[in-house]
Order: structure tokens, then C-alpha cells, then sequence
């Protein structure tokens, strides 16, 4: 009688299976290289590799003081998934001898005929609210109210009151 219900209870249960597409090489996203990873692998790096980066907060300085705004403040969102099937569908251009050279001299040049390194934005989102209200906040605090000023001029010295 059990082993009805338990092939009921299998068909009614949501199957996950792996996503094995293979993202395309010379392929990276925040400067993490995901070429030749499964789009599973690439999420699991992505999330691995800029978490911690992302959770950390937004520093502002105005006016000699420092303000800072959370990754949570900001409602700030990381879709590793998101970001690894943009990778996936990454179409490198090819390289031409007239591009210039990368900008970090750990990157070396292709060679003619190979594929230049493409980069995918990161799929990030925030509160336009929440950072507007922080913005905001820093304005309030570092506002000044206008005054006269006066010049003082010397043969060596200006000053500025």
C-alpha cells in the first residue's frame, strides 16, 4: 500500500537538475573568471567570490566626515544566477591587432585571430529610495549656510576669512 503513495509523492515532487551549459572561455563577471564553468559552478563561484565584497558598505566622505551606507541600508541584491546565464550567452568579439592593450598587466594580449576577454555586468539591484534618503542625509548633515568672505591680500601672503 506504501509504495503507491511513495510514486505519487515522487511525481509530485519538483525535480532540480543540474544546469550543465557550459559558459564559453575568456568569460568574467566582477573580475571573476567563469569561463569554461557550468552555469551551476559559475553561480557558486560568483556567490562565493563577491559576497563578502558586496555586503560590505558604501563609504562617503563629505565635508571632512565620513558616512557609511549598508548593503542592506541600500537594499542591495545579487543575482549570481542571473549573472552566470548572462555569462553564458557572453559572445566575445574577436580580437583585432589595433585594440588596445588590456589595462591590467596580468592580462595577456591574444594573439591574432583569438577571441579578446569579455567581461558581463553584474546582475545587482538596489532601492533608488533608500539611497536617495541616505544622499540625502549627507547633504543635511554637511550643509553649510552662506557667508561673506573677505580677501586680504599682501605681497606674500592671500587670506581668505
Amino acid at each position: 500500500m506504501a509504495a503507491p503513495w511513495a510514486a505519487i509523492a515522487g511525481l509530485c515532487s519538483p525535480a532540480i537538475a543540474a544546469d550543465t551549459r557550459v559558459i564559453g572561455t575568456g568569460v568574467s563577471a566582477g573580475g571573476v573568471d567563469v569561463s569554461g564553468l557550468t552555469v551551476d559552478a559559475a553561480t557558486d563561484r560568483l556567490r562565493h567570490r563577491l559576497g563578502a565584497q558586496l555586503r560590505r558598505p558604501i563609504v562617503v566622505g563629505a565635508a571632512g566626515r565620513v558616512f557609511r551606507l549598508s548593503a542592506a541600508g541600500a537594499r542591495l541584491t545579487f543575482d549570481a544566477r542571473r549573472t552566470a546565464e548572462r555569462a553564458l550567452h557572453a559572445r566575445p568579439a574577436p580580437f583585432r591587432p589595433d585594440q588596445p592593450r588590456p589595462t591590467s598587466a596580468t592580462s595577456p594580449r591574444p594573439a591574432e585571430g583569438q577571441q579578446a576577454p569579455t567581461s558581463v555586468a553584474l546582475a545587482l539591484s538596489h532601492s533608488r529610495g533608500a539611497v536617495g534618503r541616505f544622499a540625502r542625509g549627507v547633504v543635511r548633515a554637511t550643509a553649510r549656510a552662506p557667508r561673506d568672505a573677505s580677501l586680504h591680500i599682501t605681497v606674500k601672503h592671500m587670506r581668505v576669512r
